[in-house]
């Protein structure tokens, strides 16, 4: 078989007709299994991020013609936290940046 983008076998690739789900939610740990050595230290950022945060956090992988890419979700609010795409490139997505508070509730 041969070697697929960031080692992923069991994902298939093209359109698919659902969105990803909370189901399909990778652990950090096997998000930096699945990730290219050039996305690792992208999915590390993210993870600390998420952790500056205060939030838990999961990734879900979608493969493309460029290769995988990894959206994080803080798994507390179900939201995207950071996307790195197939070249290694981050980029963050919540309002708040790394090392900020939460803002107070009015």
């Amino acid at each position: 078989m041969r070697d697929l983008p960031c080692g992923v076998r069991g994902l298939r690739f093209g359109p698919s007709r659902r969105a990803p789900s909370l189901e399909n939610v990778l652990s950090p740990a096997h998000a930096l299994e699945l990730a290219a050595r050039h996305q690792r230290r992208a999915v590390r950022d993210a993870i600390a991020h998420a952790a500056a945060l205060r939030q838990p956090v999961g990734f879900l992988c979608r493969p493309g013609a460029a290769g995988a890419e990894f959206e994080a979700v803080a798994l507390g609010s179900a939201r995207t936290c950071a996307v790195i795409d197939a070249a290694g490139r981050l980029r963050y997505v919540s309002g708040l940046s790394a090392g900020a508070a939460a803002p107070s509730p009015v």
